[in-house]
């Protein structure tokens, strides 16, 4: 198999392309410890108590690391590409909400995330605490406060703008 094929072809779904450091960087941790497997690549890794991480996710984390960001590039086939780092919209926004962005953020760029939540809470999209509200949509919450207090459940729902 072609780690570098593989690593591509990843990269370029997310409009990203290895720079000669990247590359170098695949060639010597890399190498030889990619599979395909459950319809996913994996990186076989030594030391981790599993034995594999997802490739996807691994690069990711690659990827927004300042220590190795510099290993990625915007893919040559598309100059329109938003630098790695800086997502191109704001899913606490009402106009992009995305949940899966929002936990991916909240995960992997904690002060982003806190940046974009009071963005979007400046620009209307609720109260960030309150989880009836856009920036702060929380289902989890929504059923736990219901279920505990029902009167301060609907007061909160009243009140997210929504």
């Amino acid at each position: 198999m072609n780690t570098f094929a593989v690593v591509r072809s990843i990269l370029r779904e997310e409009g990203l392309d290895l720079s000669p450091e990247g590359e170098a960087f695949i060639a010597n941790s890399m190498t030889n410890k990619i599979r395909i497997g459950g319809g996913k690549a994996v990186l076989i890794a030594e030391r981790e108590a599993t034995g594999e991480l997802d490739l996807f996710a691994h690069l990711r984390v690659l990827r927004q690391s300042e220590a190795t960001q510099r290993y990625f590039m915007a893919s040559r086939s598309d100059a329109r590409v938003q630098p790695v780092n800086v997502p191109a919209r704001n899913p606490w926004s009402k106009e992009d909400r995305n949940l899966t962005q929002q936990m991916l953020l909240e995960n992997t760029q904690p002060e982003l995330a806190k940046r974009l939540k009071a963005e979007a809470k400046q620009n209307g999209a609720g109260d960030p605490s309150n989880p009836f509200s856009l920036a702060g949509w929380n289902l989890t919450k929504q059923m736990q406060m219901q279920r505990a207090d029902p009167e301060l459940a609907a007061h909160m729902e009243a009140n997210a703008n929504v």
